[in-house]
């Protein structure tokens, strides 16, 4: 068997197993949160103002230097992004710095990273293209362990998935995800 990588890639084999080959730079990027652009329309507002409620309590009850990972599932896909719009918002209201993880389409994703202090949130969009795969690679991404606090929010809507990567999350000694299902 022969195997290439290029300059700066890394290749990870196991016997009796599979192989991944990743390449230096990630497919997605982090992306300051668009805090300028209008707000989505919002949800109504008893059901969003308890959805928001539970997401600033997991926010606030972050431990230093341990990443907190939350799935947002249930409702409409409309419902979910105003939630995590308004959510990302009242975040950085209170000081919290906001991203958005978006998978780069053009290859290379140059990406900001966060700082080492202070509180940072990323927020990852509903996207078929994310797999297992890509969100464990970002989950586990050494850039995101730099931050004093991390809030991780994924939202979708199929959670097939979710079990798979959090088996994979805890094998990777993360701290216990969290899910939350919109009535």
């Amino acid at each position: 068997m022969e195997v290439t990588v290029e300059r700066g890639g890394r290749v990870v084999a196991v016997v009796h197993g599979s192989m991944t080959i990743e390449g230096r730079t990630p497919p997605y990027r982090l992306r300051p949160f668009p805090l300028s652009a209008p707000p989505w329309p919002a949800v109504a507002a008893a059901s969003g103002d308890a959805v928001t409620a539970v997401l600033a309590a997991w926010r606030d009850g972050v431990v230093r230097h341990e990443p907190a990972v939350m799935l947002l599932h249930g409702g409409a896909r409309e419902t979910r992004r105003s939630l995590v719009d308004r959510f990302a918002r009242d975040s950085a209201a209170v000081g919290w710095t906001v991203a958005v993880a978006e998978l780069g389409r053009d290859g290379a994703a140059p990406s900001v990273p966060p700082g080492r202090t202070g509180s940072f949130l990323v927020t990852v969009p509903e996207d078929e293209a994310w797999s297992t795969d890509l969100r464990c690679r970002l989950l586990t991404d050494p850039v995101l362990r730099a931050p004093e606090r991390l809030c991780v929010l994924l939202t979708a809507e199929d959670t097939t998935w979710w079990p798979a990567l959090r088996g994979r999350l805890r094998k990777a000694r993360l701290p216990e995800a969290a899910t939350y299902r919109i009535r």
